[in-house]
């Protein structure tokens, strides 16, 4: 779950929501200045479903030891905290199936995703703040997923039809890629207000590259310098629920909230500097 504060109650959108958005804004990214990674179908099979593991855990919300909804938040943008209040063998099943998913319909996708996982899990992760138990799950899951990545390098590497994209340098940019498109979704759902930069550089159709720079104007608009995309501003959609309150007794309460709130569809504009 991704939250957004408002007055009198939250903005609370799924992870594979926030996922989907992700996909809109990959197959939206590329212009006359911008290039995007090939084969671009899959990299967006990746990013559009790299959240999808998330969606039983998102179905019955879950409060915070505070009686916040337990989501990611403004608070956690450029820093994330992993594991969210979850305990660590759910966060890591969550994360293991993640890859899994989206390997049901692409090894070359589930690469990118176990890619992404394995670096929210290695370098935004402090060690210290795990007990013993906790650094001998996740040691155990990070050799459990390089193991899957090396078979699903090697089946796309033996495939005519992605041997010239399964190489690292071709995969290293579908990951990047991969976690820009998620970086703009968290900002853009969760209402980052602080000027910020998407994640890495990105290829430009002149050799060079490049940083994304991200700047919250209000009401769910936001100024990208260079935009990405065609055109000179941009509009897309993803769906919502509105929950009243700002604290919840339990999570009995905050799941009757979200239930009994009505999907609506958040509508969310970039542009460039004019």
């Amino acid at each position: 779950m991704l939250r957004l504060e408002k007055d009198n109650g939250w903005i609370l959108i799924t992870h594979p929501a926030h996922g989907k958005l992700a996909g809109h804004f990959a197959a939206a990214w590329g212009n006359e200045t911008f290039l995007h990674p090939e084969p671009i179908d899959l990299v967006n099979l990746g990013v559009t479903h790299h959240d999808d593991a998330w969606a039983v855990r998102d179905a019955d919300p879950f409060v915070t030891r505070e009686g916040l909804p337990s989501a990611f938040s403004k608070e956690l943008v450029g820093t994330y905290d992993s594991f969210e209040e979850i305990d660590m063998a759910d966060y890591l099943a969550v994360r293991g199936a993640a890859a899994e998913k989206v390997a049901e319909h692409a090894a070359y996708s589930a690469i990118l995703v176990s890619m992404h996982t394995h670096n929210l899990l290695t370098a935004h992760v402090d060690p210290a703040t795990l007990t013993e138990d906790q650094a001998g799950q996740l040691d155990t899951f990070l050799k459990e997923q390089t193991a899957r990545r090396v078979a699903w390098i090697e089946a796309c590497s033996t495939d005519p039809k992605l041997t010239a994209n399964a190489t690292p340098e071709a995969l290293q940019w579908g990951f990047e890629f991969l976690q820009a498109c998620d970086s703009l979704s968290l900002i853009a759902c969760v209402g980052y207000q602080e000027p910020i930069f998407l994640q890495h550089e990105h290829p430009m159709a002149d050799g060079s590259k490049t940083k994304v720079r991200c700047e919250h104007l209000g009401e769910h608009r936001f100024h990208l310098d260079p935009l990405p995309f065609q055109g000179s501003e941009q509009s897309f959609s993803v769906p919502y629920r509105f929950v009243k309150g700002i604290e919840f007794q339990d999570n009995d309460a905050l799941r009757r909230a979200w239930h009994a709130a009505p999907e609506q569809m958040l509508e969310i504009s970039f542009c460039k500097r004019s």
